[in-house]
């Protein structure tokens, strides 16, 4: 109740005084309080422009930005934070993802793979450095990213799983499948594996491989996400192998 009655008074005052540094900061914060947080983000992203270089204010919109999705916003809140006395190492696994997630690909990479320089005991670390590699097509990278992981971390299934679907993308299929015909015989429920060894198989020119590809599709289709399209993959996959 409080918070609504200042934000009341504040929402008055700032009609009036619409560049005033503290009001559109304590306004933004009553509204954080209360959870209104597409309000907060818009008077705090306002101070943030007025007042670029305002540690008190970057450091709440680093905190409100990410939860609105705000990615641009939030990595501007880490460069005024970094450029105001925080190290940055504290802040690339979070700068990654927001820049991944506006499809700065390249800049996502840099940043996740100073992240897991400095958190190498990490494995979580190594997995996205190498999907960040892949994403922008340094697949050799990604490969040798997961290599490192495996001989620091052991042969996890993740790790393993990764790297056999980069190696099929690099046109690797029988290193590709061997993996996942393991991964598969280990874990038959697991539906992204059998997935990930139906598209290798898929990809190869034996017509046996491309029917227990097909088999595969079929059988994993009930219960996949629609946005893997698995029924399309079939019906593509049943014309190519008409006749044969």
């Amino acid at each position: 109740q409080r918070y609504a009655e200042a934000r009341t008074l504040r929402t008055q005052a700032a009609q009036k005084k619409s560049s005033d540094r503290d009001l559109l900061y304590f306004l933004a914060v009553c509204y954080q309080r209360d959870l209104i947080l597409d309000s907060a983000f818009f008077y705090i992203r306002r101070a943030s422009l007025l007042f670029p270089n305002d540690r008190e204010i970057a450091s709440t919109l680093y905190a409100i930005a990410p939860v609105v999705k705000e990615w641009q916003a939030a990595i501007e809140a880490i460069e005024t934070l970094i450029s105001t006395g925080d190290p940055a190492s504290g802040f690339y696994r979070e700068r990654a993802l927001y820049n991944k997630n506006l499809g700065n690909l390249y800049f996502a990479f840099l940043d996740f793979e100073k992240a897991k320089n400095i958190d190498s005991t990490n494995p979580t670390s190594f997995l996205e450095l190498s999907s960040a590699a892949a994403a922008i097509d340094s697949l050799s990278y990604a490969i040798a990213v997961l290599d490192t992981a495996i001989g620091k971390f052991g042969t996890s299934d993740r790790f393993l799983s990764n790297k056999g679907v980069l190696l099929s993308f690099q046109g690797k299929y029988l290193e590709s499948e061997s993996i996942l015909r393991d991964l598969v015989a280990r874990h038959p429920e697991s539906v992204e594996y059998r997935m990930n060894l139906a598209n290798t198989l898929s990809s190869q020119s034996s017509v046996a491989k491309k029917k227990e590809a097909l088999e595969l599709f079929i059988q994993i289709e009930p219960t996949t996400d629609p946005t893997w399209k698995v029924d399309s993959l079939i019906t593509s996959l049943k014309e190519e192998l008409k006749g044969k």
